[in-house]
């Protein structure tokens, strides 16, 4: 962690933090390759667990979902 980092977690400054990555996936659901759901890595497997555990220390999760808009920007361009 850089001084700037530290200095903000310290004094419990406000940072936004967003992430594509899923949470972590009971092991009995993960595929035998050890990548997250549908394949993907999991947030922990990409940062490591004790990163990903600070995080969740020292902030609320909110999680959004919906449509990807990329691949709906995509779709319209195919369909002109």
């Amino acid at each position: 962690m850089s001084v700037g980092q530290e200095l903000r977690y310290n004094q419990k400054r406000t940072t936004l933090i967003t992430s594509n990555f899923s949470e972590r996936t009971p092991a009995r659901d993960l595929p035998r390759d050890g990548t997250g759901v549908g394949g993907e890595k999991t947030l922990a497997e990409r940062i490591g667990e004790r990163l990903r555990s600070r995080l969740y220390e020292m902030c609320k999760v909110i999680n959004i979902s919906g449509p990807d808009f990329r691949v709906a920007v995509k779709s319209a361009r195919i369909l002109e």
